[in-house]
């Protein structure tokens, strides 16, 4: 039977940081790393929009020093009970007021922790001590008081480096995927330096299908399924059950631009050869006339497009951009020659990436399933690790 201890009685440190001197001010392009809620994910970190702070401003906050084998939990705001282990590529780092950071002693291993603490029934029980008050917080208090169960630490170990396994397979396919995105926006520029300006309407079709409901099944894809640059794969639902904004067909190859607020940049690349993959209208649906998908992803992808979008977006609250309005966004046009040595080079790439990512979307769901497993000792490590093994 697991033993279950005191959170406090088994960490060094649970404690959050706080907003540099100055504030804003004291970012820099270089520097020691400050790491904020939004860099805190469920099981992994957002480094891409990583602030960082001079040297001064890090002495001042020595005293949330992050350290290897920490685990960060956001405290407040929307992203509250999100926690990762700390990503060592960042270090050195410091925190804000909205990350708390908690470090163990030898007797509770921080990738168990940090495993515990995003398990369902846990993140739960987080997020129910959170509303107790007007803002949504947790305290030292809270966080110290927490019941955590204490198997041997070998088995500890044991479940932190299975979950492990699969999630460094994910981060890996995501390291993937932006070197692809650099690498490919590094041809384009290439590609097209010194090309005339047309208009989308000239590679690309936008709305060219709609559907009506229907029996069955299908995959709906709304505009908060998009984000910059991806998507999150729809699970099949019912049509009976569909909203009436389910009219655009999807097909492999199509780019999705979301008609709403441009700003957010809110795009993404479809690979999937997938008959049920329906979008709402609030996305616009953009089908390259000469199966060329990578040139028209690239081209829809510019400051140039995105200004575009945003002057001619219609509404204060709510701006949004009506679809034949897309067909008059600028893209570079370079001779034909020279866009299919890009799509020659450039989609393989792309699909490559896709694979990836689809292939992430599967480990995750095993992570998933083993995780209250594991945690409820239905399954031993012996038997996780077997099944790891077969999708790795």
């Amino acid at each position: 039977m697991t033993t279950y201890v005191r959170l406090g009685d088994v960490t060094t440190k649970i404690g959050s940081g706080a907003t540099p001197r100055g504030g804003q001010a004291v970012y820099r392009q270089q520097g020691t790393a400050f790491i904020r809620s939004q860099n805190v994910l469920d099981n992994s970190m957002k480094l891409d929009d990583i602030a960082r702070i001079s040297d001064e401003a890090a002495d001042q906050l020595r005293g949330v020093e992050v350290r290897e084998g920490d685990v960060l939990l956001n405290i407040t705001g929307d992203s509250i009970a999100r926690v990762c282990l700390v990503d060592t590529d960042v270090l050195p780092a410091r925190v804000s007021q909205h990350v708390a950071i908690i470090r163990t002693t030898p007797e509770m291993d921080a990738g168990f922790l940090q495993r515990w603490l995003v398990y369902e029934p846990t993140k739960a029980a987080l997020l129910a001590m959170s509303d107790g008050g007007t803002r949504k917080a947790l305290t030292k208090a809270h966080i110290q008081g927490l019941d955590v169960p204490c198997p041997p630490i070998d088995v500890q170990r044991g479940i932190a480096e299975v979950l492990g396994a699969l999630d460094d397979k994910i981060a890996a396919n995501a390291r993937l995927g932006t070197a692809v995105d650099d690498m490919v926006r590094a041809l384009f520029v290439e590609a097209t330096s010194g090309a005339e300006i047309g208009s989308l309407s000239e590679i690309a079709e936008v709305n060219q299908v709609s559907v009506k409901p229907g029996i069955g099944d299908l995959r709906y894809l709304d505009i908060a399924s998009v984000s910059a640059g991806t998507y999150e794969s729809p699970a099949k639902s019912p049509w009976a059950s569909a909203p009436g904004r389910a009219r655009r067909k999807i097909r492999r190859g199509d780019t999705l631009w979301s008609t709403v607020r441009p700003n957010r940049r809110s795009h993404a690349l479809i690979l999937e050869d997938d008959p049920l993959l329906v979008g709402s209208t609030g996305l616009a649906v953009l089908t390259p006339k000469d199966g060329r998908f990578a040139f028209l992803f690239e081209a829809s992808r510019t400051d140039a497009f995105r200004a575009y979008l945003e002057s001619v977006a219609e509404g204060s609250a709510y701006p949004a951009v009506r679809g034949e309005r897309f067909l008059q966004a600028p893209v570079p046009l370079p001779d034909d020659e020279f866009i299919d040595q890009f799509e020659a080079t450039a989609a393989p790439l792309r699909e490559r990436a896709a694979s990836a990512h689809a292939e992430s979307a599967t480990l995750a769901a095993t992570r998933d399933a083993l995780l209250p497993l594991l945690m409820s000792g239905k399954v031993t490590v012996k038997a996780a690790e077997s099944t790891v093994g077969e999708v790795l």
